[in-house]
Order: C-alpha cells, then sequence, then structure tokens
C-alpha cells in the first residue's frame, strides 16, 4: 500500500462503513469489516484476512449510527476502481453462504496457514 493509505482507510470509514453485523446469520459468529479505499492508494489486488486480538469498534455497514465490536476483517486491497464493488459483494456472498459451522471453524482458526487453507477452499 502506499503511505496515506491508513489515513483513507480512516477517512472513508467515516463516509462508508463497513461493519457487519453477523448476528442474523448467528449469534455465535464474531461481527466483521470489510475496510478499504479508493484503488489510487493500493498497489496490488487482494483480500488479507485479519483477526484482530481484541475487537474494535466500527459503525454497522446498514445502520451507520450503530456500533460494533469487530472482532475479524476482510481488508480489501485493489488498485482497479472498476472491481472494488464486485469483492465486497463476493465477501458478502461468502458470508451469508457458507454454513456457519464451517464459519465458526474460519473465526475460530489460530495460525495463519489455517486461515488461508480454509479461505483457498471455501471462498
Amino acid at each position: 500500500v502506499k503511505g496515506d493509505f491508513i489515513a483513507h482507510i480512516l477517512e472513508r470509514e467515516k463516509q462508508y462503513p463497513t461493519g457487519i453485523d453477523t448476528s442474523p446469520i448467528s449469534k455465535d459468529l464474531p461481527n466483521v469489516a470489510i475496510p478499504h479505499t479508493e484503488g489510487e492508494f493500493v498497489n496490488t489486488r487482494m483480500i488479507v484476512p485479519i483477526e484482530l486480538v481484541h475487537p474494535v469498534k466500527f459503525h454497522n455497514m446498514i445502520e451507520p449510527d450503530k456500533e460494533l465490536d469487530v472482532k475479524f476483517l476482510f481488508m480489501i486491497l485493489n488498485n482497479d476502481p472498476e472491481g472494488q464493488a464486485n469483492i465486497l459483494a463476493q465477501i458478502m456472498d461468502f458470508l451469508n453462504s457458507t454454513p456457519v459451522e464451517q464459519l465458526k471453524q474460519l473465526f475460530s482458526s489460530k495460525s495463519t496457514s489455517e486461515i488461508y487453507e480454509f479461505l483457498t477452499k471455501h471462498f
């Protein structure tokens, strides 16, 4: 990413929050967020899964006035502005279509290789 990436992530998050309340899927899943910014601040294209050690407050994507404790991020890095909405939709579809027990397995994984293997197989 470019040097001002974090500042632009934070600014975009204020305008367009990315927190997702997973309780409609299952009360046993952690809330997630999908932070991203414009492609001009990114050098590549990938999704970076991040398990947070401590929950971080994000505003809800659907109800921006509501805050959520988020425990897992799908950080979008995308230097192709045309593909941003597509990647976001793919993540949302993944969360909605993956069985809860499998999502629990993902969110309880403690190693980078476990998370990578799970996403390679299921995403």
